[in-house]
Protein backbone atom coordinates (compact mmCIF):
# COMPACT_ATOMS: atom_id res chain seq x y z
CA UNK A 1 0.00 0.00 0.00
CA UNK A 2 1.26 3.79 -0.29
CA UNK A 3 3.56 4.71 2.04
CA UNK A 4 1.39 8.18 2.36
CA UNK A 5 -1.47 8.20 1.07
CA UNK A 6 -0.98 12.11 0.46
CA UNK A 7 1.46 11.05 -3.31
CA UNK A 8 -0.91 9.06 -5.16
CA UNK A 9 -3.70 11.95 -4.56
CA UNK A 10 -1.22 14.19 -5.82
CA UNK A 11 -0.38 12.27 -8.94
CA UNK A 12 -4.17 12.30 -9.17
CA UNK A 13 -4.25 15.89 -9.06
CA UNK A 14 -2.14 16.55 -11.98
CA UNK A 15 -3.26 13.74 -13.89
CA UNK A 16 -6.92 15.70 -13.89
CA UNK A 17 -5.11 18.90 -14.76
CA UNK A 18 -3.35 17.27 -17.75
CA UNK A 19 -7.14 15.35 -18.45
CA UNK A 20 -8.20 19.28 -18.67
CA UNK A 21 -5.72 19.79 -21.42
CA UNK A 22 -6.38 16.63 -23.23
CA UNK A 23 -10.08 16.28 -23.23
CA UNK A 24 -11.82 19.96 -22.72
CA UNK A 25 -15.33 17.95 -22.98
CA UNK A 26 -17.33 18.55 -19.45
CA UNK A 27 -18.66 22.40 -18.68
CA UNK A 28 -17.67 23.95 -15.57
CA UNK A 29 -20.68 23.25 -13.83
CA UNK A 30 -20.69 19.92 -14.71
CA UNK A 31 -16.99 19.24 -13.12
CA UNK A 32 -18.59 21.33 -10.17
CA UNK A 33 -20.98 19.39 -9.07
CA UNK A 34 -18.94 15.98 -10.27
CA UNK A 35 -16.42 17.38 -7.78
CA UNK A 36 -19.07 18.20 -4.83
CA UNK A 37 -20.46 14.56 -5.31
CA UNK A 38 -17.34 13.04 -4.94
CA UNK A 39 -16.34 14.76 -1.39
CA UNK A 40 -19.64 14.49 -0.32
CA UNK A 41 -19.45 10.92 -0.56
CA UNK A 42 -16.56 10.70 1.19
CA UNK A 43 -17.79 12.05 4.55
CA UNK A 44 -21.47 10.10 4.23
CA UNK A 45 -19.49 7.14 3.67
CA UNK A 46 -19.20 4.95 6.90
CA UNK A 47 -15.51 3.21 7.84
CA UNK A 48 -16.23 0.19 6.75
CA UNK A 49 -16.42 0.94 3.58
CA UNK A 50 -13.18 1.99 2.93
CA UNK A 51 -12.52 0.57 -0.36
CA UNK A 52 -15.64 2.50 -1.52
CA UNK A 53 -14.37 5.56 0.72
CA UNK A 54 -10.96 5.07 -1.35
CA UNK A 55 -12.32 5.34 -4.49
CA UNK A 56 -14.51 8.27 -4.33
CA UNK A 57 -11.26 10.17 -2.62
CA UNK A 58 -9.19 9.39 -5.73
CA UNK A 59 -11.68 10.51 -8.22
CA UNK A 60 -12.55 13.64 -5.70
CA UNK A 61 -8.50 14.61 -6.31
CA UNK A 62 -8.65 13.56 -9.97
CA UNK A 63 -11.98 15.78 -10.73
CA UNK A 64 -10.40 18.48 -8.64
CA UNK A 65 -7.40 18.98 -10.07
CA UNK A 66 -9.41 18.87 -13.60
CA UNK A 67 -11.98 21.87 -12.15
CA UNK A 68 -8.85 23.70 -10.52
CA UNK A 69 -6.93 24.33 -14.19
CA UNK A 70 -10.14 24.35 -15.75
CA UNK A 71 -11.18 27.21 -13.12
CA UNK A 72 -7.95 29.08 -13.68
CA UNK A 73 -8.57 28.70 -18.07
CA UNK A 74 -12.44 29.72 -18.05
CA UNK A 75 -13.32 32.47 -19.72
CA UNK A 76 -16.02 34.60 -18.61
CA UNK A 77 -18.34 36.56 -20.85
CA UNK A 78 -16.64 39.68 -20.08
CA UNK A 79 -13.72 38.01 -21.63
CA UNK A 80 -12.11 40.12 -24.86
CA UNK A 81 -12.18 36.52 -26.57
CA UNK A 82 -15.67 35.92 -26.17
CA UNK A 83 -16.59 39.79 -27.10
CA UNK A 84 -14.47 40.30 -30.30
CA UNK A 85 -13.85 44.01 -31.17
CA UNK A 86 -15.88 45.88 -33.17
CA UNK A 87 -14.71 47.98 -36.11
CA UNK A 88 -15.23 51.39 -34.63
CA UNK A 89 -12.75 52.95 -33.03
CA UNK A 90 -12.64 51.72 -28.83
CA UNK A 91 -11.15 53.15 -26.15
CA UNK A 92 -9.82 49.96 -23.77
CA UNK A 93 -8.93 50.58 -20.28
CA UNK A 94 -6.03 48.21 -18.56
CA UNK A 95 -3.62 47.51 -15.83
CA UNK A 96 0.32 47.27 -16.10
CA UNK A 97 0.58 43.85 -14.33
CA UNK A 98 4.27 43.25 -14.62
CA UNK A 99 6.92 43.54 -16.48
CA UNK A 100 8.50 40.79 -18.27
CA UNK A 101 11.30 41.98 -20.12
CA UNK A 102 12.76 45.13 -22.22
CA UNK A 103 14.89 45.80 -25.45
CA UNK A 104 16.33 48.38 -27.04
CA UNK A 105 12.93 49.23 -29.19
CA UNK A 106 10.08 48.36 -26.33
CA UNK A 107 8.82 47.60 -23.03
CA UNK A 108 6.95 44.22 -22.41
CA UNK A 109 4.29 44.11 -20.18
CA UNK A 110 1.53 41.13 -18.67
CA UNK A 111 -1.55 43.62 -18.65
CA UNK A 112 -4.94 43.02 -17.43
CA UNK A 113 -7.87 44.47 -19.20
CA UNK A 114 -10.56 46.15 -17.14
CA UNK A 115 -13.25 48.00 -19.90
CA UNK A 116 -13.73 48.73 -23.62
CA UNK A 117 -15.19 52.25 -23.52
CA UNK A 118 -17.97 52.05 -20.70
CA UNK A 119 -18.56 48.09 -20.52
CA UNK A 120 -16.57 45.85 -18.33
CA UNK A 121 -13.82 43.47 -19.79
CA UNK A 122 -11.39 41.26 -18.64
CA UNK A 123 -9.10 39.15 -19.98
CA UNK A 124 -5.07 39.37 -19.75
CA UNK A 125 -2.68 40.98 -22.90
CA UNK A 126 0.82 41.58 -22.98
CA UNK A 127 1.44 44.92 -24.27
CA UNK A 128 4.75 46.35 -26.44
CA UNK A 129 5.26 49.74 -25.57
CA UNK A 130 7.51 51.11 -27.74
CA UNK A 131 10.39 53.82 -26.62
CA UNK A 132 10.32 57.11 -27.92
CA UNK A 133 11.52 60.31 -26.31
CA UNK A 134 7.53 61.35 -25.67
CA UNK A 135 7.04 58.80 -23.07
CA UNK A 136 8.14 57.17 -20.16
CA UNK A 137 8.53 53.51 -19.35
CA UNK A 138 4.93 52.33 -17.64
CA UNK A 139 4.90 51.31 -13.94
CA UNK A 140 3.20 48.88 -11.82
CA UNK A 141 -0.44 49.73 -11.11
CA UNK A 142 -0.57 51.96 -13.28
CA UNK A 143 -4.10 52.25 -15.97
CA UNK A 144 -3.47 52.97 -19.47
CA UNK A 145 -6.23 54.00 -21.72
CA UNK A 146 -5.38 53.41 -25.39
CA UNK A 147 -7.25 52.69 -28.90
CA UNK A 148 -4.97 50.03 -29.89
CA UNK A 149 -6.51 47.03 -31.50
CA UNK A 150 -6.02 43.76 -29.62
CA UNK A 151 -4.64 41.22 -31.78
CA UNK A 152 -3.58 37.63 -31.90
CA UNK A 153 -0.12 36.60 -31.09
CA UNK A 154 2.52 36.26 -34.18
CA UNK A 155 2.93 31.94 -34.47
CA UNK A 156 6.59 30.94 -34.82
CA UNK A 157 7.92 31.53 -38.28
CA UNK A 158 10.19 28.31 -38.12
CA UNK A 159 8.71 25.34 -38.26
CA UNK A 160 8.90 23.21 -34.97
CA UNK A 161 10.95 26.01 -33.14
CA UNK A 162 9.66 27.20 -29.77
CA UNK A 163 6.05 29.06 -29.58
CA UNK A 164 6.05 32.28 -27.48
CA UNK A 165 2.36 31.84 -28.80
CA UNK A 166 1.82 28.30 -26.61
CA UNK A 167 3.99 29.62 -24.00
CA UNK A 168 1.79 32.71 -23.38
CA UNK A 169 -1.36 30.68 -23.73
CA UNK A 170 -0.48 28.40 -20.92
CA UNK A 171 -0.35 31.82 -18.92
CA UNK A 172 -3.79 32.65 -19.91
CA UNK A 173 -2.99 35.34 -22.50
CA UNK A 174 -4.47 35.30 -25.71
CA UNK A 175 -3.46 38.42 -27.30
CA UNK A 176 -1.52 41.37 -27.73
CA UNK A 177 -1.28 45.55 -27.82
CA UNK A 178 0.92 47.43 -29.55
CA UNK A 179 1.27 51.06 -28.26
CA UNK A 180 3.12 54.40 -28.64
CA UNK A 181 2.92 57.49 -27.95
CA UNK A 182 0.14 58.02 -29.98
CA UNK A 183 -2.79 55.43 -28.87
CA UNK A 184 -1.45 55.44 -24.80
CA UNK A 185 -2.16 57.46 -22.19
CA UNK A 186 -1.27 56.92 -18.34
CA UNK A 187 -5.19 57.98 -16.50
CA UNK A 188 -4.43 56.79 -13.27
CA UNK A 189 -1.56 55.38 -10.91
CA UNK A 190 -2.22 53.38 -8.42
CA UNK A 191 0.34 53.86 -5.63
CA UNK A 192 -1.94 51.49 -2.99
CA UNK A 193 -0.76 48.30 -3.86
CA UNK A 194 2.18 46.02 -3.03
CA UNK A 195 3.73 45.83 -6.22
CA UNK A 196 4.37 49.46 -6.33
CA UNK A 197 5.59 49.92 -2.87
CA UNK A 198 8.19 47.01 -3.79
CA UNK A 199 9.32 48.07 -7.10
CA UNK A 200 9.77 51.65 -5.48
CA UNK A 201 12.01 50.02 -2.87
CA UNK A 202 13.48 48.47 -5.73
CA UNK A 203 14.61 51.26 -7.76
CA UNK A 204 15.87 52.90 -4.57
CA UNK A 205 18.13 50.13 -3.82
CA UNK A 206 19.11 49.80 -7.72
CA UNK A 207 20.58 53.60 -7.28
CA UNK A 208 22.16 53.08 -3.66
CA UNK A 209 23.90 50.32 -5.62
CA UNK A 210 24.88 52.53 -8.75
CA UNK A 211 26.37 55.01 -6.62
CA UNK A 212 28.03 53.08 -4.44
CA UNK A 213 32.37 53.20 -4.65
CA UNK A 214 32.21 49.69 -5.46
CA UNK A 215 33.91 48.36 -8.72
CA UNK A 216 31.15 47.68 -11.81
CA UNK A 217 31.21 43.78 -11.52
CA UNK A 218 30.53 44.00 -8.16
CA UNK A 219 27.79 46.14 -8.90
CA UNK A 220 26.15 43.89 -10.84
CA UNK A 221 26.85 41.23 -9.05
CA UNK A 222 24.52 42.98 -6.47
CA UNK A 223 21.83 43.81 -8.70
CA UNK A 224 21.65 39.93 -9.65
CA UNK A 225 21.33 38.25 -6.39
CA UNK A 226 19.76 41.47 -4.24
CA UNK A 227 17.16 42.30 -7.25
CA UNK A 228 17.11 39.29 -9.20
CA UNK A 229 18.31 41.48 -12.67
CA UNK A 230 20.19 38.94 -14.30
CA UNK A 231 20.60 40.91 -17.09
CA UNK A 232 22.54 43.57 -15.30
CA UNK A 233 26.01 41.20 -16.07
CA UNK A 234 25.76 41.58 -18.89
CA UNK A 235 25.71 39.12 -22.01
CA UNK A 236 29.32 38.02 -22.35
CA UNK A 237 29.66 37.39 -18.40
CA UNK A 238 26.63 35.51 -18.52
CA UNK A 239 28.06 33.61 -21.54
CA UNK A 240 31.26 32.40 -18.99
CA UNK A 241 29.41 31.75 -16.36
CA UNK A 242 27.17 29.27 -18.68
CA UNK A 243 29.84 27.34 -20.06
CA UNK A 244 31.33 27.00 -16.82
CA UNK A 245 28.49 25.57 -15.85
CA UNK A 246 27.31 27.54 -12.62
CA UNK A 247 25.09 30.20 -14.26
CA UNK A 248 22.46 28.67 -11.45
CA UNK A 249 24.51 30.34 -8.94
CA UNK A 250 22.92 34.52 -10.33
CA UNK A 251 19.62 33.57 -9.94
CA UNK A 252 17.88 33.80 -7.31
CA UNK A 253 16.26 30.06 -6.28
CA UNK A 254 16.49 27.41 -3.86
CA UNK A 255 20.44 27.62 -3.14
CA UNK A 256 19.85 31.16 -2.02
CA UNK A 257 16.56 31.35 -0.20
CA UNK A 258 18.07 28.08 1.74
CA UNK A 259 20.96 29.84 3.04
CA UNK A 260 19.20 32.88 3.95
CA UNK A 261 16.53 30.40 5.89
CA UNK A 262 19.76 28.89 8.06
CA UNK A 263 20.98 32.19 8.22
CA UNK A 264 18.12 33.58 10.05
CA UNK A 265 17.79 30.42 11.72
CA UNK A 266 21.14 30.67 13.30
CA UNK A 267 20.31 34.51 14.01
CA UNK A 268 17.45 33.67 15.79
CA UNK A 269 18.55 31.30 17.64
CA UNK A 270 18.59 33.50 21.06
CA UNK A 271 14.79 33.56 20.91
CA UNK A 272 14.34 29.73 22.37
CA UNK A 273 14.94 31.04 25.69
CA UNK A 274 12.05 33.63 26.14
CA UNK A 275 8.44 32.28 26.34
CA UNK A 276 6.85 31.90 23.21
CA UNK A 277 10.34 32.43 21.71
CA UNK A 278 9.71 29.84 18.91
CA UNK A 279 6.80 31.01 17.85
CA UNK A 280 8.27 34.34 17.24
CA UNK A 281 11.06 33.13 15.37
CA UNK A 282 9.17 30.87 13.12
CA UNK A 283 6.69 33.96 12.38
CA UNK A 284 10.12 36.29 11.67
CA UNK A 285 11.07 34.03 9.73
CA UNK A 286 8.10 33.61 7.33
CA UNK A 287 7.68 36.87 7.00
CA UNK A 288 10.84 37.91 6.16
CA UNK A 289 11.05 35.12 4.03
CA UNK A 290 8.05 36.41 1.97
CA UNK A 291 9.26 39.72 2.03
CA UNK A 292 11.93 39.24 -0.08
CA UNK A 293 10.17 37.25 -2.26
CA UNK A 294 7.91 39.98 -2.67
CA UNK A 295 10.65 42.78 -3.13
CA UNK A 296 12.07 40.68 -5.69
CA UNK A 297 9.17 40.98 -7.62
CA UNK A 298 7.87 37.52 -6.66
CA UNK A 299 9.88 35.32 -10.02
CA UNK A 300 9.07 31.89 -10.53
CA UNK A 301 12.46 29.98 -9.22
CA UNK A 302 12.11 32.56 -5.12
CA UNK A 303 8.20 31.89 -5.34
CA UNK A 304 8.99 27.42 -5.38
CA UNK A 305 11.83 27.61 -2.95
CA UNK A 306 9.96 30.16 -0.67
CA UNK A 307 6.89 27.89 -0.77
CA UNK A 308 9.22 24.67 0.20
CA UNK A 309 11.30 26.42 2.43
CA UNK A 310 7.94 27.73 4.39
CA UNK A 311 6.45 24.35 4.70
CA UNK A 312 10.36 23.04 5.85
CA UNK A 313 10.58 25.69 8.43
CA UNK A 314 7.08 24.91 9.89
CA UNK A 315 7.80 21.24 9.90
CA UNK A 316 11.53 21.57 11.71
CA UNK A 317 9.47 23.71 14.51
CA UNK A 318 7.04 21.61 14.98
CA UNK A 319 9.30 18.35 14.61
CA UNK A 320 8.63 16.69 11.60
CA UNK A 321 12.03 17.95 9.99
CA UNK A 322 12.63 14.21 9.08
CA UNK A 323 10.07 14.10 6.23
CA UNK A 324 11.32 16.40 4.04
CA UNK A 325 10.11 14.64 0.74
CA UNK A 326 6.21 15.10 2.66
CA UNK A 327 6.77 18.64 2.60
CA UNK A 328 7.84 18.85 -0.86
CA UNK A 329 5.15 17.13 -2.29
CA UNK A 330 2.75 19.53 0.28
CA UNK A 331 4.33 22.65 -1.76
CA UNK A 332 3.75 21.12 -4.99
CA UNK A 333 0.30 20.90 -4.49
CA UNK A 334 -0.20 24.46 -3.06
CA UNK A 335 1.93 25.88 -6.09
CA UNK A 336 -0.17 24.00 -8.38
CA UNK A 337 -3.51 24.75 -6.20
CA UNK A 338 -2.34 28.58 -6.52
CA UNK A 339 -0.99 28.70 -10.08
CA UNK A 340 -1.59 25.66 -12.35
CA UNK A 341 0.59 26.98 -15.30
CA UNK A 342 3.58 25.73 -13.30
CA UNK A 343 2.51 22.25 -13.89
CA UNK A 344 3.69 22.98 -17.64
CA UNK A 345 6.83 25.37 -17.02
CA UNK A 346 9.97 23.15 -17.44
CA UNK A 347 11.59 25.06 -14.66
CA UNK A 348 8.84 24.03 -12.04
CA UNK A 349 9.21 20.38 -12.99
CA UNK A 350 12.80 20.10 -13.16
CA UNK A 351 13.56 22.23 -9.57
CA UNK A 352 11.10 19.33 -7.89
CA UNK A 353 12.33 16.03 -9.92
CA UNK A 354 15.87 17.40 -8.40
CA UNK A 355 14.76 16.46 -4.98
CA UNK A 356 15.20 12.58 -6.29
CA UNK A 357 18.94 12.90 -5.79
CA UNK A 358 19.06 8.53 -6.78
CA UNK A 359 18.16 6.92 -10.09
CA UNK A 360 14.82 6.59 -11.02
CA UNK A 361 13.66 3.16 -10.37
CA UNK A 362 11.23 2.58 -13.53
CA UNK A 363 12.13 0.10 -16.39
CA UNK A 364 11.28 0.32 -19.99
CA UNK A 365 11.02 4.56 -20.49
CA UNK A 366 12.29 5.86 -23.17
CA UNK A 367 14.26 8.57 -21.90
CA UNK A 368 12.17 11.61 -22.06
CA UNK A 369 11.48 13.55 -18.86
CA UNK A 370 7.76 12.73 -18.93
CA UNK A 371 8.65 9.44 -18.01
CA UNK A 372 11.06 10.78 -15.55
CA UNK A 373 9.22 12.36 -13.91
CA UNK A 374 6.56 10.21 -13.14
CA UNK A 375 8.72 7.16 -12.52
CA UNK A 376 10.90 8.89 -9.83
CA UNK A 377 8.61 9.56 -7.74
CA UNK A 378 7.52 5.99 -7.85
CA UNK A 379 9.71 4.72 -5.12
CA UNK A 380 8.63 7.65 -2.35
CA UNK A 381 5.13 6.19 -3.54
CA UNK A 382 4.55 2.53 -3.04
CA UNK A 383 6.23 0.05 -1.24
CA UNK A 384 7.37 -3.26 -3.42
CA UNK A 385 4.47 -5.23 -3.44
CA UNK A 386 3.51 -6.88 -7.23
CA UNK A 387 0.34 -4.90 -6.59
CA UNK A 388 1.25 -1.02 -6.45
CA UNK A 389 4.50 -2.22 -8.70
CA UNK A 390 1.20 -3.21 -11.74
CA UNK A 391 -0.78 0.04 -10.33
CA UNK A 392 2.02 2.72 -10.65
CA UNK A 393 3.15 1.43 -13.68
CA UNK A 394 0.24 2.43 -15.29
CA UNK A 395 -0.11 5.88 -13.48
CA UNK A 396 3.68 6.25 -14.83
CA UNK A 397 2.74 5.11 -18.45
CA UNK A 398 -0.50 7.12 -18.95
CA UNK A 399 0.88 10.50 -17.48
CA UNK A 400 3.76 10.34 -19.40
CA UNK A 401 1.50 9.92 -22.56
CA UNK A 402 -0.50 13.11 -21.65
CA UNK A 403 2.86 14.87 -21.10
CA UNK A 404 4.19 14.16 -24.54
CA UNK A 405 0.69 14.75 -25.85
CA UNK A 406 -0.09 17.83 -24.11
CA UNK A 407 2.90 19.59 -23.29
CA UNK A 408 5.15 18.27 -26.08
CA UNK A 409 6.02 21.72 -26.60
CA UNK A 410 7.36 22.87 -23.31
CA UNK A 411 10.01 18.91 -22.21
CA UNK A 412 12.52 18.21 -23.60
CA UNK A 413 13.69 14.77 -24.84
CA UNK A 414 16.89 13.01 -22.61
CA UNK A 415 16.92 10.00 -24.88
CA UNK A 416 20.54 9.72 -24.04
CA UNK A 417 19.88 9.41 -20.34
CA UNK A 418 20.64 5.59 -19.51
CA UNK A 419 17.75 4.56 -16.98
CA UNK A 420 17.00 1.70 -15.79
Amino acid sequence: MPRSILYPLVILFCLGGISFHLFKILPYWLSFILFLSFLTGVFLLKNNQRKLKSLLLYACYFSMGYLNFQTYYHQPKTHYLQNPSSETVEFKRIRILEKLYETSFTNAYLTLLESKDTKPASGKLILYQEKDSLSAAYRLGEKILTTATIVSIDEPRNPGAFSYKKYLENLGVYGQLNLNSNNGWVVESSVSSFQFWFARLRKILHSKIEDSVLHSESKSMLQALLLAERKAIGEERIEEYAWAGVLHLLALSGLHIGLIVELLLLLLSPLRWIRYGNYLRLSLILVFLWGFTLFVGLPASVVRASTLFSFLTVGRFIHHGKNTFHFTVVSFLVLLLAHPPFLRQIGFQFSFLAVDNGKPSSTNCSGSFECLLFSSISKFVFDKQPFDRTFFWFISVFGSWGFHLTYGGFTPSFSSWNIG
